[in-house]
């Protein structure tokens, strides 16, 4: 084996360098575009929480989760329903995915320029106008009370009795300030 490519010779410790400096590059850009996707989301009635999007009706949060892949300079969003008097500490990506959409074929994919930021934003706009609205659109408090999913059966009970006036407060304000709208 060459020096050159044992851990700890310069030229290992130099990729690495490299290496971090890029992912920090990367990591920024992300960024870059969360806060356009953000803008483009506000109008719509969401508030944003680092990677997460919510919004509120009917005992209900709707949200968007951005997964940042670290494989590469590219995005999964997840849509899923929470409801607000659920008592679980952890919020379930229970819905659709930009995997498993079969209607949208957009790439959520940037480099380094401006352009990219904005495209990959706006494609991303366009899976929530054109994929996760009309599947929350179908998620009437009805029909989560009828399907066992994707909501628990913890969730569905917690929507039964919300439905009644028995919300705890504590959950309400825990489900909120978890997913950004308190």
């Amino acid at each position: 084996m060459d020096d050159n490519t044992q851990p700890g010779s310069a030229a290992a410790v130099c990729f690495s360098s490299e290496y971090q400096a890029a992912k920090v590059i990367e990591r920024s850009n992300a960024a870059k575009v969360l806060r356009r996707f953000a803008k483009l989301l506000e109008s719509r009635g969401y508030s944003r929480r680092s990677t997460w999007f919510a919004r509120e009706r009917d005992h209900l949060i709707f949200f968007l989760h951005v997964h940042k892949f670290t494989f590469g300079p590219s995005f999964r969003l997840h849509a899923g329903v929470r409801v607000l008097n659920d008592p679980s500490e952890n919020v379930c990506l229970n819905g659709i995915c930009t995997d498993t959409a079969l209607r949208f074929k957009g790439h959520l994919e940037y480099d380094t320029t401006d352009a990219s930021w904005d495209n990959c934003a706006l494609q991303m706009e366009r899976y929530v106008v054109e994929v996760a609205e009309p599947w929350f659109n179908q998620m009437n408090v009805k029909t989560l009370l009828a399907a066992e999913q994707p909501l628990t059966i913890i969730g569905r009970e917690s929507l039964r009795l919300a439905l009644n006036g028995e919300s705890h407060l504590s959950r309400v304000l825990f489900s909120r300030r978890s997913l950004g709208l308190a």
